[in-house]
Formats: structure tokens, C-alpha cells, sequence
């Protein structure tokens, strides 16, 4: 008769079909019968090897006992699997018989009780902390690196959660040598930006906008930055009214093209105030003014103004000492002043005026040296035809 067709065979599954499995395998090696109880009881054939091994110290280190170890071993792994739990495998890692022929195995069973534990434990959690835990717990699991990478990304989220720039910062202080987290740090230090922004925005003073562009080169806020400081700075100044102010404004700013329109009205103040405190009577001071605002193109028209005042003084300084080399002196020093065109005019024509007065009862001789020296002078066309009567003769 056929087993499948015998009325009782549910019964005979249930206790003889075991019982004769048992019967053909206790003849078997110990190996052997561990490997096939595992087929369908992986936890009794666990346990019947362990028992077996314990029975067996005498024999732990031969072949036989070896591989009942890696049969066992994988039983409780097969175990374990069942439920794949943390705790399952737990119980499987601490019950794998420790040998060198299990090494691999006992490895991978504490790869599969990470793996649950990272799956069931520590990611559902959402808590940065219980990645560290995990880790320490863990430190050669091939998850480690995820973890960092998790960890990372909570923390970032709790630091977005505070919002401030000081939360962002202690944070990229915390994660700045975790590899994992390099995008993660690039968005902190965004972030960062932006709450240092917001922040500057409400304290609303030079000193805040500066330390934020000092601390945030790279931002993309940074130009917005640099405007609001230059403006600021440019308030104050402005309030001031002080030279000195308005110099420190453009000494400090002058360099940036944000500051351009804010140079130009300080500079073009600057260049009015130093103008009206002038001394047009003292050559120094004019000098002075000259020396220091002749390279600014704000104070191109008061630099013209004020040489033109300079370069009367001193003509009329060498007209008053009547004296033909302070004239001389005059006309080589401001010949190439495009203002001192006038000037240089009215010194030639005086020089010519008092080296002809000097001709007077003079030999013959100085009026041809006359000539040769003033000839091509449109100052000198009314007296060179008379030095030149003098000097034919002679």
C-alpha cells in the first residue's frame, strides 16, 4: 500500500516518519546527522550537535568535531534567519562553537546580528546617538559607514531644528574628519551662512556684516553681505561729516567695487572741505592740497583751481624780486602744468623785460647774447628788433 493513501498518514508523519530518519541516521557521522536534522529542525540539530561536542572534549580538535562545529554553526544561523531578529541572532553568535573552522562563520553570523540591529534598532530610533552605539558596538561591521553617513544627517536635521549659526558650527566642528559627511558639511556651512545672515541682519551694525564676511568668504551671501556693511559704514561716515571719517571709509572700502558710488560723493566731499579750509595765501598748504588730491579724478577741477592760485603766488613772488634766475626757476619748474600756461606766458615776458633793461650802456655784445637767447620768444617780438640794431652795430 501507499504511504500517501494510508488512512493514518498524518500520524505517521507526525512521530514515525522522524523516528525512522533518526534510526538511518544514528549510524551516520555526528557531521552528517546534524546536517540533516537541520533540513527541517535547524534549532534541534543545533542543539544535538552541541551536546554531542560537549560530550566530546576529549576529541575537540579532531576532524569529526570541526565539522560538527560548521554544522552546527550554520544551524543556529539557519535558526536565526527564521525570525531574523536582533535577538535571534544574537542567541546564534553567542552559541557558535569557536574554532578556526567557524571563524568565517561566527563572522558572518555577527554581520547578519549588525545587520538586524541597524535594520530594527538603531534606524528606526532617528537618533544620531544610537548610530554612535551602534558603531562601537559594531566597529568592523560593513555598515559602519552608512551609519556615519545617517548619523550625520540627523544631526544635521537637529542643527536645522536649532537654526542658529552657533548650532551649525558646533556641528561642523563635530562631523569635520567624518569622510562620509563631506556633502553634509558643505550644506552645514551653507546653512551657517544663512543663520549668520539673519542674524547680522538683526544686530544691524557695521561690526556684525564685517564678521560675517570675514567668516564667510565662500557664501553665496556674501555679496549681499559686503553691500549692507559698505552701506552702513557709508552712513556713518556721511553722519560724521570728519575728514578723518570719510579718509578711514575710503581706506578701508576703496578697494571694493561695491564702495565705487560711496568713494566718489566721500572723496568729492572730502576734496570741497579740504578746499574751503585752504589757505590760498600759504604756498605749502596749496602745494600740499595739490600733492595729495592730484591723482583723484573727483578733485581734477579744485586741483586746477587751486594750482592756478598756487602759480600766481610764486609768479608773483619772482616778479616782486625782480630777479631773472627766480623767473628762470619758475618757468622750468611749471611749464608743463597744463594750468600754468598764463603764468609761464607773463614770467617770460618778465624775464625778457629785465634782461632788455639790463642792455642799457651795456657793450654790443650782450645784445647779439640777447637775441640769441630770447630768439623765437613771441614774448620777446618788441625788443629783439632793437637788440638786433645794437647788435649789427657793433
Amino acid at each position: 500500500m501507499r504511504l500517501d493513501r494510508w488512512p493514518g498518514r498524518s500520524w505517521w508523519h507526525a512521530w514515525c516518519w522522524p523516528l525512522l530518519i533518526g534510526f538511518t541516521s544514528a549510524c551516520a557521522p555526528m557531521a552528517q546527522q546534524v546536517r540533516d536534522m537541520a533540513q527541517q529542525r535547524p534549532g534541534d540539530a543545533a542543539e544535538h550537535g552541541l551536546r554531542w561536542l560537549a560530550r566530546t572534549d576529549s576529541v575537540a580538535a579532531s576532524e569529526e568535531a570541526d565539522a560538527v562545529r560548521v554544522e552546527v554553526a550554520q544551524a543556529l544561523m539557519a535558526q536565526a534567519a527564521r525570525s531574523d531578529n536582533p535577538n535571534a541572532w544574537a542567541a546564534a553568535c553567542a552559541r557558535v562553537p569557536e574554532s578556526d573552522a567557524t571563524a568565517g562563520l561566527a563572522q558572518r553570523c555577527t554581520e547578519r546580528h549588525a545587520a538586524a540591529v541597524y535594520r530594527d534598532v538603531v534606524l528606526p530610533s532617528r537618533r544620531h546617538e544610537a548610530h554612535r552605539s551602534f558603531r562601537r558596538r559594531f566597529p568592523a561591521s560593513a555598515l559602519c559607514e552608512q551609519s556615519e553617513r545617517e548619523e550625520a544627517r540627523l544631526a544635521l536635521d537637529a542643527a536645522r531644528s536649532v537654526g542658529t549659526a552657533l548650532a551649525f558650527e558646533r556641528y561642523r566642528e563635530q562631523y569635520a574628519s567624518l569622510k562620509s559627511a563631506a556633502s553634509y558639511l558643505a550644506e552645514a556651512r551653507e546653512l551657517e551662512a544663512e543663520a549668520a545672515f539673519r542674524e547680522a541682519t538683526a544686530t544691524g551694525t557695521v561690526g556684525a556684516w564685517s564678521s560675517f564676511c570675514g567668516r564667510y568668504p565662500q557664501s553665496r551671501l556674501l555679496p549681499r553681505a559686503l553691500r549692507n556693511e559698505i552701506g552702513l559704514a557709508y552712513e556713518h561716515a556721511q553722519r560724521s561729516g570728519q575728514v578723518a571719517d570719510l579718509r578711514r571709509f575710503i581706506e578701508v572700502y576703496g578697494r571694493y567695487p561695491e564702495a565705487a558710488q560711496y568713494v566718489q560723493s566721500i572723496r568729492g566731499r572730502e576734496v570741497a572741505h579740504a578746499r574751503a579750509e585752504l589757505r590760498m595765501d600759504e604756498d605749502a598748504a596749496l602745494e600740499g592740497f595739490v600733492t595729495r588730491y592730484e591723482s583723484w579724478p573727483e578733485a581734477v577741477e579744485a586741483v586746477g583751481a587751486v594750482r592756478r592760485v598756487l602759480l600766481q603766488l610764486r609768479l608773483d613772488r619772482a616778479v616782486r624780486a625782480a630777479d631773472a634766475t627766480a623767473l628762470e626757476q619758475f618757468i622750468t619748474m611749471h611749464r608743463e602744468w597744463p594750468e600754468a600756461d598764463p603764468q609761464v606766458r607773463a614770467a617770460r615776458r618778465e624775464l625778457v623785460r629785465i634782461v632788455f633793461a639790463g642792455l642799457a650802456g651795456a657793450p654790443a655784445i650782450r645784445s647779439c647774447e640777447f637775441i640769441k637767447r630770447f630768439a623765437g620768444w613771441r614774448e620777446a617780438d618788441a625788443e629783439l628788433p632793437v637788440a638786433r640794431a645794437a647788435c649789427s652795430g657793433r
